[in-house]
């Protein structure tokens, strides 16, 4: 390789890794892929400023691909799927809400019981003295 051209791949590199850890940076800032299975920090709080070759795929959910600034959203795959995994959110929501309100029936009812089982005793107590 010449002598002139090391500089510039140095430099080219030394940018591609900066540009790297800045959309690392914002994207965590952004909150992305907070909450679940795909949760991601930013490499650089992960590591220290070095990214592992998988870091990305290895974690489960993951994030999509980069695209440049000039591709059109239809071309961004992981979009359209961002408002079903909304749906998603909103019914687990909703099923967890309806779990919750049947364990609170379900200890009323139990508290009942109880209640009832203690009054018997009381009565079975009360009759065995006489």
């Amino acid at each position: 390789m010449k002598l002139s051209n090391k500089p510039f791949i140095f430099t080219i590199a030394v940018l591609l890794s900066i540009s790297t850890i800045l959309s690392d940076v914002a994207y965590a800032q952004r909150g992305g892929g907070r909450g679940g299975r795909g949760a991601r920090t930013s490499s650089v709080q992960r590591s220290g400023g070095s990214r592992s070759a998988g870091s990305r795929s290895s974690r489960g959910g993951g994030a999509s691909p980069r695209v440049s600034s000039g591709t059109s959203l239809q071309n961004r795959g992981n979009l359209s799927n961002s408002s079903s995994r909304q749906g998603n959110r909103q019914g687990n929501q909703g099923d967890r809400q309806a779990n919750r309100t049947d364990r609170q029936g379900n200890r009323q009812g139990n508290q009942g019981d109880r209640q009832a089982n203690r009054t018997d005793r009381q009565g079975n107590r009360q009759g065995n003295q006489g």
